[in-house]
Parts: C-alpha cells; sequence; structure tokens
C-alpha cells in the first residue's frame, strides 16, 4: 500500500511527495515539500498527512501500529495536540519529515 502511494503521489499527496524507504529493520517513510508550500502551512500539511497514512495503516492493520514521528522543526509549546494525533514517540529538529514503522 505505501508502495502504491508513493508510486501515485501526484494524485493522492499533490502536495508533499512521500518516498518509502525499507531496511532489514524498519520501513522509513519521507515527505518532501513538492509545490512550495508557505512556510506557515508546511507543518500542518506535514502533520495531516503523516497521521492520514498512519490512519489508514490502523484501518487497514485492524490496530494501531507503532509509528515513530519525526519533524523537521522545532517542537511546539503543548505536544498535547500531536499526542493525541500521532501518540508518544515525536521527535523534532530532525533532518526530514517521516514516520518510520519497525518491520516486526
Amino acid at each position: 500500500m505505501l508502495q502504491q502511494l508513493c508510486r501515485h503521489a501526484g494524485r493522492l499527496t499533490p502536495l508533499l511527495t512521500p518516498r518509502l524507504l525499507v531496511d532489514d529493520r524498519e520501513l522509513i517513510l519521507i515527505w518532501t515539500d513538492a509545490c512550495g508550500l508557505p512556510p506557515g502551512q508546511r507543518a500542518f500539511v506535514v502533520d495531516l498527512h503523516m497521521s492520514a497514512v498512519a490512519g489508514l495503516c490502523a484501518w487497514r492493520a485492524g490496530r494501531h501500529l507503532p509509528w515513530c514521528y519525526s519533524f523537521n522543526r522545532t517542537a511546539p509549546r503543548d505536544l498535547a495536540q500531536h499526542a493525541v494525533h500521532q501518540g508518544p514517540d515525536l521527535y523534532f529538529g530532525s533532518q526530514v519529515d517521516a514516520i518510520r514503522l519497525p518491520r516486526a
């Protein structure tokens, strides 16, 4: 499913381009800007896309999966909203916007 998302990114996620990396330990879905989003809207769009993919995967798997979220920005003052929608594994100040899932 994630490969299909990346293959058809122009139609499914026109504002951000997902790139899937897979190794022995984890899946990594990296999000890059596809259209020059204004800086004030980029964080919202990244959060939206990450939450949508994690929600879709949870629905297809029949349970919540242990996604880890990395953000290319500083942490907000209040992490409550992120924790509600994305869970406790949040990392700010990363080089890229990405979600990671252990292969196990």
